[in-house]
């Protein structure tokens, strides 16, 4: 297995049509190798991860999109602007634009589609050349607004980024953050308003009927990334349930 990696939560993005060309290089050093070589495109369809939308999935947008690519229409997916995938929770699915160019002209076949609470899932395979009922492409209404949920973080929030992302992959930091979090800001140089949110963020353990997700709000309006703040609040859950289990 070969994994490639694809930005696609923190701007500056990779257009659809990059991807698109990479894939494209991708074919042509498959073409000559003797190995019969699959190519997987992992990423969710619509959501927002660590924001206000994680739960208000684009499921329109999915739906317009799987219809357009079993149609055979993939120009009309390359040729979106990747603030436009951001307004609607789709830009991991620039991985998908790497595997469009990688197969070049094809109609897609849908084999599944969940709208979840949280994301919209697809599973689809490729096959070759044009549906000869393909309809004709139709567009999708953006609001084209100003609002991304995903922008790059100011630098003054690089204290909070840090030890957000420190805490994700040091265990030790995790426990002296559920120990003393006003400590660890203090080391960390965060600021009066974001020692006070992280102490909030850590009061543990949380009921049954709280969508832990939703914690990463207050992060995220002070400037963390919503992916990063996200990805550290699941951890430190996490490590608080190792804890209890530990004393039980």
């Amino acid at each position: 297995m070969v994994p490639i990696f694809v930005n696609t939560y923190l701007p500056p993005l990779p257009s659809a049509r990059r991807c698109a060309a990479l894939g494209k290089a991708i074919a042509e050093i498959i073409a000559a190798r003797p190995e019969r070589v699959a190519l997987l495109a992992s990423g969710g369809m619509s959501h927002y991860p660590g924001t206000s939308h994680y739960y208000k999935p684009n499921y329109a947008f999915d739906r317009w999109r799987i219809e357009e690519l079993e149609n055979g229409h993939s120009d009309s997916f390359l040729d979106l602007k990747v603030e436009q995938l951001d307004e609607v929770g789709n830009t991991e699915m620039l991985p998908w634009a790497v595997v469009l160019g990688a197969v070049g002209s094809q109609h897609m076949e849908l084999l599944s589609y969940q709208p979840t609470p949280r994301h919209g899932h697809a599973v689809v395979i490729f096959q070759a050349g044009q549906r000869p009922d393909a309809a004709p492409p139709q567009p999708f209404h953006f609001e084209n607004h100003p609002y991304a949920f995903y922008r790059r973080p100011s630098i003054r929030s690089y204290p909070l980024n840090k030890l957000l992302y420190d805490s994700r992959w040091m265990r030790e930091l995790r426990l002296r953050m559920l120990r003393d979090i006003e400590a660890v800001s203090s080391e960390y140089g965060l600021s009066p308003n974001e020692a006070a949110t992280l102490r909030e963020v850590c009061k543990f353990p949380h009921n049954n009927t709280d969508r832990p997700a939703l914690d990463a709000d207050p992060l995220v309006e002070l400037g963390a990334h919503p992916v990063g703040a996200l990805m550290a609040v699941h951890v430190l859950e996490a490590e608080q349930r190792r804890l209890q289990k530990a004393c039980a």
